[in-house]
């Protein structure tokens, strides 16, 4: 059977089950008319609801979602490539569709706390380095420092770069990245990660070639901003 196939029967019976659920409790006469619309609700979506629709739209966005994993405490060598719970302690395929769809503990809470410490720190990086130009290795060009955020469940990353002429972000050689779990996805500097978070709920990371850390003087203005957040830090390379 192909996988297609396969994935196709799964949705199927993903939806009849929620549409036995939403018809049962149909069946019972309660006459509130909100609970009677919400479960038309939910009958006219049974259909187009299934397991990975519902892990993209709602476990993707959560706090406790991974994209991959260490299953053993505290060995970064062994990698599971499965989507992650870190609330439920478990893959994301060792759930079923309904435990994850009537879920209560989805939450963005850590993260947007993060995204909220991302910018104050960049905003202090953006006044340390005030003085400072980025070179282009592409333009064989000095220019004024940009800044740029991006996010996931795990970190949040600071894109040093500066802008083009035409109003686009270009990113530089440094980046500065807020991370509050070991990620699989940082290859070996995951196991330095892990260490420092048993100590601290946060750990920046550094990842810059040296001509930038030193064209910039990266590293004093990293480590003093870091100190006075009490955050660790760590450089790559």
């Amino acid at each position: 059977m192909s996988e297609s196939v396969q994935k196709s029967k799964e949705s199927g019976r993903e939806a009849d089950e929620l549409m036995f659920i939403v018809r049962g409790l149909q069946s019972t006469n309660n006459s509130s008319a909100q609970i009677i619309d919400m479960l038309e609700i939910l009958e006219g979506l049974a259909p187009f609801l299934d397991k990975a629709k519902v892990i993209e739209l709602k476990c993707k966005n959560c706090d406790s979602y991974a994209p991959c994993f260490f299953p053993l405490e505290d060995d970064y060598d062994v990698i599971d490539t499965h989507a992650y719970c870190h609330k439920k302690g478990q893959p994301l395929h060792h759930l079923t569709f309904l435990s994850i769809a009537k879920c209560r503990d989805f939450s963005r809470k850590a993260q947007m706390e993060l995204v909220d410490l991302a910018k104050r720190l960049m905003e202090e990086l953006r006044y340390a380095l005030r003085d400072r130009k980025i070179y282009d290795h592409n333009e064989f060009a000095n220019y004024p420092i940009a800044f740029e955020l991006s996010q996931d469940s795990d970190k949040v990353t600071i894109q040093l770069g500066h802008m083009s002429e035409d109003g686009t972000f270009v990113m530089g050689d440094a980046h500065v990245i807020l991370v509050r779990r070991p990620d699989p996805r940082l290859g070996s500097k995951a196991s330095r990660i892990g260490r420092a978070l048993h100590d601290s709920d946060l750990v920046i990371l550094v990842e810059a070639s040296r001509s930038a850390m030193r064209h910039l003087g990266l590293k004093d203005a990293v480590d003093k901003i870091a100190a006075s957040h009490g955050i660790p830090v760590i450089y790559d390379p």
